[in-house]
C-alpha cells in the first residue's frame, strides 16, 4: 500500500491511498477536480528518481481510455495555474 498526492489547483490537495490501476484522471476526481483557473494542459507529474513528466489532458482526454495516464505508488501530481498572457 502506498500514496499518491495531488498538489496546487484542485479542490482539495493532498495525499490519497493509491489503487492498483489507477490513473491521473481519478486522482484528480478524488481531489474534488481542478480549479476554474487550473492549466490542465500543464500538469506535472513527480517522482523521486524519475524524470518530471508533463501531462496535457485535453490532449490525453482525445484519445478516451487509451489517453488515461496510470500512476505508481510516490508520484506527486501538480496542476499548475494557468497563464494570463
Amino acid at each position: 500500500e502506498g500514496f499518491v498526492r495531488v498538489h496546487g489547483h484542485v479542490a482539495n490537495p493532498g495525499p490519497f491511498p493509491y489503487r492498483p490501476g489507477m490513473s491521473l484522471e481519478e486522482l484528480i476526481v478524488a481531489a474534488g477536480k481542478l480549479t476554474p483557473t487550473a492549466d490542465y494542459r500543464n500538469v506535472l507529474l513527480r517522482r523521486e528518481g524519475e524524470a518530471e513528466q508533463k501531462v496535457d489532458l485535453a490532449a490525453q482526454a482525445e484519445k478516451g481510455l487509451e489517453g488515461k495516464v496510470p500512476l505508481k505508488i510516490g508520484v506527486c501530481a501538480l496542476a499548475r495555474e494557468r497563464s494570463r498572457a
